[in-house]
């Protein structure tokens, strides 16, 4: 739920002339104790801590480049922290124990991740590196959506922020195109619905499943059959492991559930296990695990899927609200859909510049749950994706619209690149993110904003500013930049400093 302080300013001292209200975001994961005193202090209080006037207020976070709430919500924790220092009163009775000084500030950094949702009640069905955290979504929807506010994915990945904007009550749409991630979001929201009044009945074909699968395993050579008519000779899979996952998938066919939409949550169970059980590890990408990575021969995967589907039904039943509809507008982002309606807000992590292949990080969930029956089948969604990896390049890809400002800095790579196709996917990428960012700009309404998470990316030495060239492009649309926010300091392969940042755009009234 929203987790918000409003301190009101009087027209006489709001510099302004007329009445003014400063809504400030709390984020989930501060302090309690700071937490319980904020919201005690009345509007007169707060006023008095914050020593400016909302005007004043106003002009210091344009100076500082950071949002209204955000600059008020640090000066306040400031405040707290120094009178807790020096132990002056804190009013109310409310007192703060010394092991929790010193505070520290608040800012975004690993929660600009995916990391903290493996640890949060839906959000970690499907472990996931690309994407940021529910309290980061959290943090933008309190600052910039409104009620009955349209909020816009249009990467939406395994529906961090669609999923957060159902749960507030707000209207969510998103676009995707790898079926197994449109799974994890149908899950997450929508098919909640169908089953949040059948949970035992749910379990108990979870419970059927299982069982199925340990007494009917395939033998190996079957089990091995069915892996190489998808990936070849390629050993993802230890024999006694490969033999339980298929085992899975087959039950899962095997057992005819009631409601349908019980497979789905049992198809995503399955997924969600497919790279921790087998001998793959997805890091940047997908790979080989390492000696001492390697799991032990006792591991078993229908001890995973159970515990797996026990998370899954620990979650449903703890749903206490009927969730609106979350709508697909399109699976590409690059397509011009058409919309009868306004979206108010856009929040999103377009791919990085980084020559990652979305797809083939995901190609065994997308076998094991059906999507695709070979390897060859990812080029189809490769086909429909922004060019964001290596294999996206292709002589029959979108031919590459060319941007003096991309040339500039691309050209330096055509000569430095260790891989001929760099420099073409990052002519591709920004060419791309033209078609996106106008879909983008057309969807939203006069004045909605578009706040978008991206880092920059380096290649062979040449440090390519991906944020400041999407900006460059989102004003050739006509989007207003509103603020760039710094989210958090990365690092390139070679060690060289790269960052996170949130271009805050606005679409002119």
């Amino acid at each position: 739920m929203k987790n918000h302080k409003t301190i009101s300013y009087p027209a006489s001292e709001s510099g302004t002339e007329k009445i003014e209200r400063l809504r400030l975001v709390i984020p989930q994961l501060e302090q309690p104790s700071f937490i319980n005193w904020l919201k005690e202090l009345t509007s007169q209080e707060a006023r008095s801590l914050l020593g400016a006037n909302y005007r004043e207020l106003k002009e210091i976070a344009i100076t500082q480049k950071r949002s209204l709430s955000n600059l008020a919500f640090f000066i306040l924790e400031r405040k707290y922290s120094e009178m807790a220092t020096s132990g002056e009163p804190l009013g109310k009775d409310l007192q703060i124990h010394q092991s929790l000084l010193p505070l520290q500030t608040h800012t975004m950094g690993a929660y600009g991740t995916f990391a903290p949702n493996h640890q949060e009640s839906i959000h970690r069905w499907y472990p996931y590196i690309e994407g940021f955290s529910s309290s980061f979504v959290q943090s933008l929807l309190g600052e910039f959506a409104g009620p009955n506010c349209r909020i816009y994915d249009p990467f939406a990945g395994t529906g961090t922020t669609v999923t957060v904007s159902a749960t507030n009550g707000l209207l969510p749409f998103y676009s995707e195109i790898n079926p197994f991630m449109r799974l994890v979001i149908e899950c997450k929201t929508n098919k909640i619905r169908d089953v949040v009044e059948n949970e035992k009945e749910l379990r108990n074909y979870f419970e059927k499943i299982d069982n199925f699968a340990r007494i009917n395993l395939p033998t190996s050579k079957s089990a091995q059959g069915e892996l190489k008519r998808a990936f070849g000779d390629r050993q993802y899979y230890k024999a006694k492991r490969l033999r339980e996952i298929v085992s899975i998938r087959r039950s899962i066919t095997a057992c005819k559930p009631r409601l349908t939409t019980f497979r789905n949550f049992a198809r995503l169970a399955l997924g969600s296990i497919a790279v921790a059980c087998s001998e793959m590890k997805r890091a940047a990408d997908l790979r080989y695990r390492t000696p001492k990575e390697l799991l032990p021969d006792k591991f078993s995967v229908i001890d995973e899927f159970q515990k797996k589907t026990s998370e899954i039904y620990s979650d449903i039943c703890s749903v206490q609200t009927s969730l609106p509809t979350v709508t697909c507008l399109s699976e590409s982002a690059l397509d011009e859909y058409h919309f009868d309606k306004y979206i108010d807000l856009v929040v999103t992590s377009p791919p990085y510049l980084n020559g990652t292949n979305y797809f083939r990080n995901t190609k065994i969930e997308l076998w094991l749950t059906g999507f695709i029956s070979c390897e060859r089948e990812l080029r189809s969604f490769r086909d429909k994706a922004m060019t964001a990896g290596i294999n996206n390049v292709f002589k029959g890809g979108r031919p590459a619209k060319r941007l003096p400002i991309v040339d500039d800095i691309v050209s330096k790579l055509d000569d430095v690149a260790y891989d001929k196709r760099i420099p073409e996917l990052a002519r591709r990428y920004f060419s791309d993110s033209i078609l996106w960012i106008n879909n983008v700009y057309r969807l939203l309404r006069p004045g909605g904003v578009a706040v978008i998470d991206i880092g920059d990316s380096r290649f062979a030495g040449i440090t390519i500013p991906t944020d400041e060239i999407l900006l460059y492009i989102a004003e050739m649309c006509g989007f207003l930049q509103n603020e760039i926010r710094h989210v958090r300091c990365r690092r390139s392969k070679d060690g060289s400093p790269l960052k996170q940042v949130l271009l805050v755009l606005t679409k002119p009234q």
